[in-house]
């Protein structure tokens, strides 16, 4: 008598793969290195009528019934399971080819396509340092009343709210960014370079973390180019205090226009640049910009900065705050904003 093998099978509840059912099928030796037996075949083609059990629950299931001899599979591995699959696990859960796997065996999943066994340490992030960790949220300096707060705890509870599980926010310096050459297919920074002393250095380091197939993309208004309506003195006003206090910190406002410039300056290989514009015209977009900027003008550093430079006064400044309700406050009130984009190949 010939040895005999048992065949196990899972299956996903997807229409068009199945894995086969915790079934249990004999098949000889020499078929279960290659092929399934008939037997293992007629069960994994088998369709499920709606609610025929939990994995049929709702509109039943097709399993395997559509899949071809190319993509009928019998894997005893994770690289050949991922194969099987479609090739790419970043895309293998939305290939909709009908198909059948068979797995022989166990298969190890904490392993890499070498089948070599995973540890924590693989698992690691790289940018990662529990030591700054400790160092930053260690009770003695953090303190045990207080929560963690600020922008970044924001985005992590919007992040979580929204189900996105797979984002980190982190602090760091974009001159000196702590990933290594490389890491990332996209870099992208908006409304970034028009505020820093060095944008070219910034796009220098961008690019350095970038995948050579990747992309840097960056984008920033150009301050000298915003236009709006009605006219106000008090308005002008605004742009002219603006303006003096970014170039007072060694920032450039009207960045828009130089942003080919700085991709070139920064070394990118290759540049795509363009231009976009944003334009505040109903009453609900003039109320934010228009609030957000009457209390900007007047509770934000740039309020010190005004002063302390010498651009403005506070009686001004709140002459600039009331300026920007009224327009808000105005039926034809327009405001557009333009900026200047690059796309940037390393």
């Amino acid at each position: 008598m010939r040895q005999s093998r048992l065949w196990t099978a899972a299956v996903t509840v997807a229409a068009t793969t199945t894995l086969v059912v915790s079934g249990v099928i004999l098949a000889t030796s020499a078929e279960a290195d290659n092929q399934p037996s008939k037997a293992a075949l007629a069960i994994a083609r088998q369709t499920l009528a709606p609610n025929d059990g939990w994995a049929s629950s709702g509109t039943g299931t097709t399993g395997g019934s559509a899949a071809d001899d190319a993509h009928i599979s019998v894997v005893h591995d994770r690289a050949e399971l991922v194969a099987a699959l479609g090739g790419n696990n970043a895309t293998n859960g939305s290939n909709a080819t009908p198909k059948i796997i068979f797995v022989s065996g166990g298969i190890q999943g904490n392993v890499d396509d070498a089948d070599t066994p995973l540890t924590c340490a693989d698992y690691a992030d790289p940018a990662y340092s529990f030591d700054a960790f400790l160092a930053t949220y260690d009770p003695a300096v953090w303190g045990r009343a207080t929560k963690p707060s600020g922008p970044l705890e924001d985005a992590r509870a919007h992040a979580a709210a929204a189900g996105v599980p797979n984002v980190t926010f982190a602090l760091g310096d974009v001159y000196a960014l702590d990933y290594p050459d490389g890491a990332f297919d996209i870099v992208h920074a908006h409304q970034v370079l028009q505020h820093l002393g060095d944008p070219v250095a910034a796009l220098r380091e961008m690019l350095r973390v970038c995948a050579p197939d990747g992309v840097v993309a960056a984008r920033d208004a150009d301050y000298a180019a915003m236009t709006w309506y009605p006219a106000d003195p008090r308005l002008d006003r605004w742009l002219t205090v603006y303006r003096a206090v970014a170039h007072g910190n060694g920032a450039e406002p009207d960045a828009g226009r130089r942003m080919l410039a700085w991709a070139n300056a920064a070394g990118a290989a290759e540049v795509t640049a363009s231009a976009s514009v944003w334009c505040y015209a109903t009453p609900e977009e003039r109320a934010w910009w228009g609030g957000m900027w009457a209390d900007r003008i007047l509770t934000s550093a740039i309020t010190a900065q005004a002063i302390e430079g010498d651009h403005s006064d506070e009686a001004e400044l709140q002459a600039i705050s009331a300026a920007w309700r009224s327009w808000s406050a105005q039926d034809d009130g327009w405001f557009a904003i333009m900026h200047g984009e690059v796309l940037c190949r390393p």
